[in-house]
């Protein structure tokens, strides 16, 4: 299997070359939070580690943590950010990441057609489409026969992945610690 990481702005500024030399093949860059009021706030450390791990040959993905209650905004938003990507490109998924409590008032079918406009925005710009969540939004929260296109990042701090259905990644642990990266980072595979 192979050992990734993902990043953010809160990892400062990370040493990719001795990253790398840790045997880590593949990172997941934090581009930005979207916000119900067509706020976005864009990582400030994401155009440096990108640019990081293309000059190392550190195959990347992003995520997007979203805040977004309405399919409506999350659309104005993505069509702003793959305007700010430009002609990047990504081996990896651009994932969006549906965590946050202040969007499960929304409700599992809602929820899950917002999942699904997401992939439908991100493949029709011939990206591969992602949706990160931890274990109980996956079985409890989302349905992800309404998005099956996605590709699948579980979230589950344990010695196992549980998930029951095909994924693609799986981030095991909050807490882990990578030779070039001041304090914890989440690892996967």
């Amino acid at each position: 299997m192979k050992k990734g990481i993902d990043v953010s702005e809160f990892q400062g500024d990370i040493n990719w070359k001795k990253v790398k030399s840790c045997h880590i093949e593949f990172a997941i860059l934090k581009f930005a939070n979207i916000y119900d009021n067509e706020k976005i706030h864009y990582d400030t450390k994401f155009e440096r580690n990108y640019n990081k791990c293309r000059s190392l040959n550190i195959p990347v993905g992003l995520y997007i943590y979203n805040y977004c209650n309405s399919i409506d905004n999350l659309e104005t938003n993505m069509i702003k950010i793959f305007s700010k990507l430009g002609n990047k490109y990504f081996e990896l998924p651009i994932f969006l990441d549906m965590e946050d409590k202040t969007i499960l008032s929304e409700g599992k079918s809602y929820l899950s057609k917002m999942c699904n406009r997401f992939c439908e925005i991100t493949s029709e710009r011939s990206f591969v489409p992602g949706i990160y969540a931890n274990l109980n939004w996956l079985e409890n929260h989302l349905d992800i026969s309404q998005f099956s296109n996605a590709k699948i990042w579980v979230a589950q701090y344990n010695s196992v992945c549980t998930y029951k259905r095909p994924y693609m990644l799986w981030q095991y642990s909050n807490n882990g610690n990578v030779n070039g990266i001041s304090g914890n980072v989440e690892p996967g595979i």
